[in-house]
């Protein structure tokens, strides 16, 4: 890769640059003399990519032209070196054949990581979300979801002590009224125990009002 073209790209990992080298050394490879001669012509012709403000080939100017163009038509891999190396000189108002000497690696390498901050913009636009967004209404829920397991884990450590939970058979205090507990809150000491009698008739009661039966 070019000093040039590599400065302004971001660390990757060596595994994953090989990988991508090895691509971009086969997509080089497998230009031909034709190849060539259709890049020195017009550019593949379809929607027109927004040409980058500036002036220049610098590494951040290169990859802004690099994702103009993936933005105007969604895939560059399926094009020659020298093709895309036109519509580059194009996008960027750079003089023909200016980009001669930019490497097969280093282009696609630039390919690679503009598609991919393409794909992490996309990932945050699903992800992030403003308020009102599905995003809050899956917040809320997890957080529902986890207050209802914590309340099932007191009434489990409950149950386990021999105190009642919801299912339990109980009598209240000190009225002997016999019932079963329909809704067990263990949070509120005062509004335990909503316990349903055997007429249909539900009540709330605290907690120190309810026993096993």
């Amino acid at each position: 890769v070019s000093t040039e073209a590599g400065a302004g790209l971001k660390n990757i990992a060596p595994a994953t640059f090989e990988r991508r080298r090895l691509v971009a050394l086969e997509w080089k490879g497998g230009a031909s003399p034709a190849d060539a001669a259709a890049g020195a012509g017009p550019a593949a012709s379809g929607p027109r990519a927004v040409p980058v403000p500036g002036a220049g080939r610098s590494p951040e100017r290169l990859l802004l032209g690099v994702r103009a163009l993936l933005k105007a038509h969604g895939d560059l891999e399926g094009r020659t070196v020298h093709v895309l190396r036109r519509e580059l000189e194009g996008v960027l108002a750079l003089e023909a054949h200016a980009l001669d000497d930019l490497g097969a690696s280093a282009l696609m390498m630039m390919v690679f990581e503009a598609a991919e901050d393409g794909d992490e913009e996309g990932d945050t636009e699903r992800i992030g979300g403003g308020p009102g967004t599905d995003c809050d209404a899956a917040a809320g829920g997890a957080a529902e979801a986890a207050a209802e397991i914590a309340g099932a884990a007191v009434q489990a450590q409950q149950a386990l002590h021999g105190q009642p939970t919801t299912g339990s058979n109980v009598m209240v205090q000190p009225s002997g009224q016999l019932g079963v507990v329909a809704v067990h809150d263990p949070s509120d000491m005062d509004l335990t125990y909503k316990v349903q009698f055997d007429d249909g008739s539900q009540d709330w009661f605290r907690h120190a009002a309810v026993v096993l039966a």
